[in-house]
């Protein structure tokens, strides 16, 4: 995974933007989430998150520390006092049942030992475990979107299928 050039990805990332909108385009949202973002990068589409959440919160984790800097330093507070950024691996997030929303765009495929992610991230959203609907949200190259959905169906409790 390693460090990344934060501002370089920030003006080349338009296509991961373009991706990402195009799934939040179909998020239904009440305005009071806590929302996951895992792999947030540059935190452009964090911050885009965080505007649809006011009276929520959204926090935005990525193992880079110069894309969190970068991040915390353009949309954090006090341009967004509902965001956050923080330096984290998703193979071992830190949260239990702490978010409404878990989100990931373009960054998954990235992560080495994707199984230990994978059953790491519902670990930190309540409703996966509540069943109340779709919980986690993706938008990944499509061969890894298959493989996320094949080691769902079939790794993962029968509950977080919901």
């Amino acid at each position: 995974m390693g460090e990344w050039n934060a501002a370089e990805y920030a003006q080349g990332s338009g296509l991961q933007a373009a991706m990402a909108a195009e799934v939040l385009a179909t998020v239904v949202l009440a305005g009071d989430e806590r929302v996951l973002d895992i792999g947030c990068g540059d935190g452009k589409i964090t911050a885009a998150i965080a505007q649809r959440v006011p009276r929520g919160s959204v926090t935005g984790v990525d193992p880079s520390r110069e894309m969190i800097a970068f991040a915390s330093a353009h949309f954090g507070p006090p341009a967004a006092a509902n965001l956050t950024f923080d330096v984290a691996d998703a193979r071992e997030l830190p949260f239990v049942e702490a978010f409404d929303r878990v989100v990931s765009f373009n960054a998954l495929h990235w992560i080495p030992d994707q199984d230990i992610a994978l059953r790491t991230i519902p670990r930190a959203d309540l409703q996966v475990y509540e069943g109340s609907g779709h919980a986690v949200h993706w938008a990944q190259p499509a061969r890894f979107a298959q493989d996320v959905c094949t080691f769902v169906r079939e790794r993962l409790e029968p509950r977080c299928l919901r």
